[in-house]
Formats: C-alpha cells, sequence, structure tokens
C-alpha cells in the first residue's frame, strides 16, 4: 500500500516501490482492507486502521517469506515487467506458482502449533 517501501527487506524492491506509489492502485487497496475488516483481520476507529489478534494470529502463522511485503512487491514488479513486455504472462504465472508451492511446502512442513 503507500508507504509500505519502509517495510521491505529488499533494496531493489524497496527502490522500485519508493518510484511507484507502492503496492496496488488505489481501487484494490480500498477493496482489501474492506475485505480484511469484513473477515475480522483488522478493525477501524476513526481514521485508524489496525490488526486484530485474529489477524496477528494469520501473520504469525505463516512462513516469513509470506508476510513481509516482499512478495507481493515482486508480485508487482513482475505485473509492472508484463505491461512494459519486458516479461511474460508465462514466465509470471510460472514463478507465482513455484512461489506458492514452496510456501504450501513450508507451512505444512511448520510445527504443529504455529499451523492452527
Amino acid at each position: 500500500m503507500t508507504g509500505i517501501a519502509r517495510y521491505v527487506q529488499s533494496p531493489d524492491l524497496s527502490k522500485n516501490l519508493k518510484d511507484t506509489d507502492g503496492l496496488g492502485t488505489e481501487a484494490t487497496r480500498a477493496g482489501i482492507i474492506e475485505l480484511l475488516l469484513t473477515r475480522e483481520f483488522l478493525t477501524s476507529s476513526g481514521k485508524q486502521i489496525r490488526a486484530t489478534a485474529t489477524g496477528r494470529g494469520l501473520i504469525h502463522s505463516l512462513p516469513e517469506s509470506a508476510s513481509t511485503p516482499d512478495m507481493a512487491a515482486r508480485w508487482e514488479a513482475g505485473l509492472n515487467a508484463i505491461s512494459q513486455r519486458e516479461s511474460s504472462y508465462q514466465t509470471f504465472m510460472q514463478l507465482l506458482q513455484s512461489s506458492l508451492h514452496e510456501l504450501i511446502e513450508q507451512s505444512q512442513a511448520a510445527p504443529p502449533e504455529l499451523r492452527g
């Protein structure tokens, strides 16, 4: 989302996010936040939005690579490369599928208390 670059661990991804308006678009950000509020992963009070205990539990149960914005930033960079005709949809999807399979394997290898 906006200002997310300060939370990204990769310097290259952070620079790319600083050069753009962060992750997603205004419309997708609003939809994602609304969905997280509906599912009670977030709560709002005035202009403040905070994670609920459920939201924090979800983040803590994920592999580290899925709990930082780096993964989403990599996906955003891949989509941008497609739009600039520097990469193909097939290449992006192959990398995405590989990443998701790796996340699933990491989740299955986690201790039972972390899997919920």
